[in-house]
Order: structure tokens, then C-alpha cells, then sequence
């Protein structure tokens, strides 16, 4: 890897932080320990987590649904889109497509780069034209993991309070963690190494890409993957899904996390941006893992326990999930078990 960088939450606390490595290949500017990672779809808890704010603010309900809130939408939404609810889109049971066709109909990722007007207009002509085909499986009779269902979810938080996603983001959730090294996108400035740049694997070798405009997907697709930020600052989000006495930042109840949490059906695995599973280690424990193609981030915890382990890298594809996930795995060995 150019860069790796992990951290480790012991009883609840920030216990070991650590980074190796280059910002850029080749560069010998070592990263630092502040340095910013892109966490991938490890955002959707995050938008998750903020439409639950919302949701309690009452501000948005889990059942608030895609006809009651694009009404000027109906002469082109397919019929079977509207009644998905919220609570549809985050356990991604919308019938929405999978992670590999995000794109509308005969368009491409630069298409939805040039698109016209700020953030919330682009993304809602993004849903507009996704709701607008037929769904890829019938509305909640299968869980298909869609990036879709979350740009879908995000622009309704943005219908209903008038707010770009962004900054309900930081008013919602990052300020009130303290999270200050938060941005969207590809880290960095053209032109300059003050941040990690992202790599990308061409058979054996390893390509540095420039930040800029174009370094990552599609704005209209950031709140299903589009978050990066520093590790400690990352860690002060997870902590926010401790529950019980280690939970220090309550600011979500325990019904509303516990809501998060959970799977629509048991036959279901994922919950809202999480992944749930039962290991040894942890018991039930939650987890996601994120990449834009450029960099690749892992976080498990345990709720309960008040355990996580977070690894992040600035280089996609190649070993990078295998390199993560061992990574993982050994700092579980090393600062959990016996």
C-alpha cells in the first residue's frame, strides 16, 4: 500500500492510532497521523445516522415515502417506487439496482459530473432519472445493496428541509461529534501532497491520481460513499454506536440506534449502513467496507463491548481488501482476545 492507517477503540476509548507509509507513491512525503482517509461506503452509517436526527427532530419519518415527497416526480416515477419509504431506501429493500449499474439509462459517471446547478439540484435530477426506469427487483422483497437507495434517501432529507445533504451532514452529525477534518470527495488540492492522494491498480502497477473535480465518483453519489476524513475523527463517529454506559455522545436514543441496528427481516443482513453479523469476538457486531476503486477503508465493532477496529488505505483495488482485513483481524487478536 502507498499508505495504511488504522486505530483501535478499547472499553469505549480511542486505546492505539497508527499510520505508515507515503501520501503519494514515490513522493517520500510520509503521512501523518492527522491525515485524511476516504471512507467509502462506510459513509451510508453516516447519512444514516444523520437522517435518524432528522427522523427524531421529527423533522422526516422512517415512513416517509417517494410519492408524498416528489409529488412533481409522479408523471415519470415508476408506479412501484411510490410507496418506498426511508426505512426502504437505508436497509436497501427499495428494489433499487445494485452497486455495479448506478448510472441512469445510455449515462455515464461524467455525465453526472457536468450536470447543471449546486449539489441538491444535481442529485435530484439523479433521482429523477433512477426513479424513473423500473425497479431492478419488486420494492421489499429482497435486500440488493444499492449506492442508489442512498443518493434517493439523501435528496429526500433535502426536499424536506431545504438543506444540501452536506451540510445536514455537518450541522447534524459532524459538528456535534467534534468531527473538524471532514470533507467530501478526493482529499487534497491539485497541485499539492498536504493530503494522502488516491492510487489505482493497472496490472502491476500502482498509479497515483490527482486530486480534483473528477478524482471521484459523481457528487450526486456522495452520500452513499463520498465521506473522508482523519482516523480519530472517523473513531468519534463509531463511538457514536456504542450502546450503554459507553455511549459518551448521546446523540441518538437507544431506541433509535437500536432501530439502526437492525435488519428489516430476519433473513436480512444489512441494517442501516451496517452490515450485521455474529463473531466470536464480539457477539453481534457491525461492519462495512467502503471504496471508491481509489482507496479502501474496513471498520467492525462491537456495540456492546464497546470495541472497533477501523483500517484505511489510499489504494484501491490490488491486495488492498486482503491487506485490510488482515490487518483487522490481527488487532482483534491483539487487543481483544485472551
Amino acid at each position: 500500500m502507498p499508505a495504511l492507517a488504522a486505530a483501535v477503540i478499547l472499553n469505549g476509548k480511542l486505546t492505539a492510532l497508527g499510520v505508515a507509509g507515503e501520501r503519494k507513491l514515490g513522493s517520500g512525503v510520509a503521512v501523518t497521523l492527522s491525515d485524511q482517509f476516504h471512507l467509502g461506503s462506510c459513509t451510508k452509517a453516516m447519512t444514516a445516522s444523520m437522517i435518524a436526527r432528522l427522523i427524531e427532530k421529527g423533522k422526516l419519518d422512517w415512513s416517509t415515502n417517494l410519492q408524498d415527497t416528489f409529488p412533481d416526480f409522479l408523471s415519470v416515477m415508476h408506479p412501484d417506487y411510490h410507496n418506498v419509504t426511508l426505512d426502504d431506501l437505508l436497509t436497501h429493500r427499495a428494489g433499487l439496482p445494485p452497486a455495479n449499474k448506478n448510472m441512469p439509462a445510455g449515462k455515464t459517471p461524467y455525465d453526472m459530473h457536468l450536470l447543471p446547478g449546486t449539489a441538491k439540484e444535481q442529485r435530484e435530477a439523479y433521482v429523477r432519472m433512477m426513479l424513473s426506469e423500473p425497479p431492478y427487483l419488486t420494492p421489499r422483497t429482497q435486500e440488493t445493496y444499492s449506492n442508489v437507495g442512498y443518493s434517493v434517501a439523501a435528496a429526500i432529507a433535502e426536499r424536506q428541509t431545504g438543506s444540501d445533504w452536506s451540510a445536514l451532514m455537518q450541522k447534524y452529525l459532524f459538528k456535534p461529534l467534534g468531527m473538524k477534518t471532514v470533507g467530501f470527495g478526493a482529499m487534497g488540492e491539485p497541485g499539492a501532497i498536504r493530503q494522502p492522494w488516491q492510487h489505482e491498480v493497472n496490472g502491476d502497477k500502482v498509479l497515483p491520481v490527482e486530486p480534483g473535480r473528477f478524482a471521484d465518483n459523481p457528487q450526486v453519489m456522495f452520500p452513499g460513499g463520498g465521506v473522508h476524513c482523519s482516523m480519530e475523527d472517523w473513531c468519534k463517529f463509531v463511538t457514536l454506536h456504542f450502546t450503554g454506559m459507553h455511549n459518551k455522545r448521546r446523540l441518538l436514543k437507544p431506541e433509535t440506534l437500536k432501530k439502526l441496528h437492525k435488519p428489516a427481516s430476519g433473513k436480512d443482513s444489512y441494517a442501516c449502513g451496517w452490515y450485521t453479523r455474529t463473531k466470536g469476538w464480539g457477539g453481534e457486531v457491525l461492519g462495512h467496507a467502503g471504496s471508491n476503486l481509489k482507496n479502501f477503508a474496513v471498520v467492525w465493532m462491537s456495540p456492546e463491548k464497546a470495541f472497533a477496529v477501523m483500517v484505511a488505505t489510499n489504494q484501491g483495488r490490488g491486495k488492498s481488501q486482503q491487506i485490510c482485513d488482515q490487518v483487522c483481524g490481527e488487532l482483534i487478536r491483539r487487543y481483544l482476545l485472551p
